[in-house]
């Protein structure tokens, strides 16, 4: 069975309700601080904290998926995790490092194998393939200490 546990949730600054922040999560991760880019911490700040709107719940995590990209296209340079992602350099810096971890999960076999030889969790792996999460600076070097093994 499919997980239906998943919701999209967007930030509003308290001060003012504006939104400036688009997620997709599960559990308690909508109200969390942790993993946050700082220019949302700085929005933050400034406005004295921030409510969460949920925008649907119950979802599956690609059904999540898929409607976090619509409301990030429907809010566009309001969110600070566009802005601080969609750089271009940035843009093919993930491109990169998502095709290296495609070519690695090929030849782990799969993505728990893939996972375990990287060191990281076979979750984050699937996030990662999946868009919902970018490539991590500890995955990176994992990656990339690979690929120097394969040469």
């Amino acid at each position: 069975m499919i997980p239906s546990d998943f919701y999209v949730y967007r930030h509003l600054r308290k001060d003012t309700g504006q939104i400036f922040y688009v997620g997709k999560g599960r559990k308690r991760r909508a109200f969390t601080k942790d993993s946050r880019p700082p220019a949302w911490s700085m929005i933050c700040a400034e406005a004295g904290g921030f409510t969460v709107e949920f925008v649907a719940q119950g979802l599956t995590s690609f059904a999540a998926y898929e409607l976090e990209k619509q409301e990030t296209a429907a809010h566009g340079n309001l969110l600070v995790n566009i802005q601080n992602m969609r750089t271009p350099e940035k843009k093919l810096l993930q491109d990169e490092l998502l095709m290296m971890l495609r070519e690695n999960v090929a030849i782990a076999g799969n993505q728990k194998a893939c996972a375990k030889n990287l060191g990281v969790c076979a979750p984050y792996i699937s996030e990662c393939l999946n868009g919902t999460l970018n490539v991590g600076k500890k995955l990176e070097a994992a990656l990339r200490r690979a690929r120097r093994d394969l040469v």
